[in-house]
């Protein structure tokens, strides 16, 4: 599975036109993958992108997050594959 998001920003910039500019010292995501529930990868990425190699066809459930080292875990996306 190949994962891609647009980087949101606490501070200035339009998330839904433009890539914002990134507020953080660092760019850092968690992503966190499920499968009937229960976690079966968890992983961080400095990138707006992730890939998995998918083992089966159980439903996935995604969650990716932005870390800050201010403000912690930003705002949580959740995607679910069929």
């Amino acid at each position: 599975i190949h994962l891609t998001w647009t980087r949101r920003t606490r501070k200035g910039g339009d998330p839904w036109l433009t890539e914002p500019p990134i507020s953080e010292e660092s760019e850092r995501y968690v992503v966190k993958i499920e499968a009937m529930g229960e976690t079966v990868h968890e992983a961080e990425t400095t990138a707006p992108h992730y890939d998995w190699p998918r083992t089966s066809s159980t439903p996935l459930t995604i969650h990716i997050a932005q870390l800050s080292a201010v403000t912690g875990i930003g705002r949580i996306a959740i995607v679910r594959i069929d």
